[in-house]
């Protein structure tokens, strides 16, 4: 049913909450849904499922979601009825204070559209508004909690060797040791998923890479640096990320492609000594990328568009497949289309930090 009802939404210029009740409505005695209530398979009826979408969301704080989301996309698409209209119905379906339409800050055009209309939609229906940007957990102590929700999810025990777990080194290592990038890479391009709206050039600009390799290692991966290294002119400050991995910093970027990438990859033949490290990381600040693993995969993949951002030693085109017979090169430093770095204030740290104290609005949440 689940499945049914979103290929309805996409469908339809309805939002999905409306479909639902329409349902309701319109065939009330209907079977919706097949699933388990107590450990006992049951057929639920629109009415009764509908009931109970209204029960759960009584407990939910609901946010209209970033550009993709059903309300921004409908204001960017200049039908403001269609935003006022799932407004309304999710407005009707969650309690009073406890939906939200959603403001980002992200440096796309774009953005600045949505954001617009949605202050004007937030007054016009009465709407509470709310600031937010894309984030997982925030601090590195998070961890070890987010590991046992993964845990939970998969129905693992901690102690499983053989079960599913964020360790970005033993995950890199894997990859680069096995990794042949002149067969292994796949480009999905002109797209936009997650991400590739900040890192791409607009919306519909960005894209990915696929990673495909399997079978034995290929290679062992250094972990210090050659000795008399020589960079090609302009580079500078190299510094080992984790096995395999190396930061160079370069210049600063000052337009969207200067063609710095490229002239770092044509300077460095196959027996150049960096052709040891598997990935070379063109970064602003190669200190703080190799100073924690946050730090190399925040500047890494953020600031890279992989379509226009990744090249390599002795790189070649071949019916179409790109693919490289020497490191694997990604241009990270800043980009003038990029948002800018999201700091923290140390006054508003401060004051948070004051709420979330004991006795405090927000202890015990934060």
């Amino acid at each position: 049913m689940a499945g049914h009802l979103r290929e309805e939404a996409m469908k339809s210029t309805q939002s999905l909450v409306h479909q639902l009740a329409a349902h309701a409505s319109e065939t009330p005695d209907a079977a919706a849904i097949h699933g388990k209530v107590d450990g006992v398979w049951k057929t639920l009826t629109w009415a009764e499922y509908f009931a109970q979408v209204r029960e759960v969301a009584k407990g939910l704080i609901a946010l209209t979601a970033c550009l993709g989301g059903e309300v921004a996309s409908s204001c960017l698409q200049g039908n403001l009825d269609q935003a006022k209209q799932a407004i309304t119905d999710y407005k009707d379906i969650f309690e009073p204070g406890q939906f939200f339409l959603e403001l980002q800050e992200n440096g796309i055009p774009e953005q600045k559209i949505a954001n617009d209309h949605m202050q004007q939609l937030a007054r016009d229906l009465s709407v509470p508004l709310i600031a937010t940007n894309d984030c997982h957990y925030v601090h590195r102590r998070d961890a070890a909690a987010h590991d046992v929700l993964m845990c939970i999810q998969y129905g693992r025990p901690r102690n499983d060797p053989n079960r599913h777990r964020h360790d970005t080194d033993a995950f890199f290592a894997h990859v680069l040791r096995r990794v042949d990038w002149s067969n292994d890479l796949h480009f999905q391009t002109r797209t936009t998923i997650d991400t590739l709206d900040y890192s791409g050039d607009g919306l519909n600009q960005g894209s990915k890479v696929i990673i495909a390799c399997a079978g034995p290692e290929r290679r062992s991966l250094p972990t210090e640096l050659p000795t008399s290294l020589v960079l090609p002119e302009g580079f500078r400050n190299p510094r080992v990320v984790m096995p395999g991995v190396l930061a160079v910093e370069g210049k600063p970027c000052t337009a969207r492609h200067d063609g710095e990438l490229s002239r770092f990859c044509r300077a460095i033949d196959a027996g150049h000594p960096l052709n040891r490290f598997t990935m070379i990381v063109l970064v602003d600040d190669a200190e703080f990328t190799a100073r924690t693993r946050n730090n190399f995969l925040w500047v890494t993949f953020t600031r890279s568009n992989p379509a226009s951002d990744i090249d390599g030693i002795e790189s070649f085109i071949e019916s179409k497949h790109w693919g490289c017979r020497g490191s694997l090169v990604i241009d990270a430093r800043i980009k003038p289309h990029h948002a800018p770095p999201l700091i923290e204030e140390p006054e508003v740290t401060r004051r948070v930090d004051r709420l979330a104290a004991p006795g405090g609005p927000l202890a015990g949440i934060l």
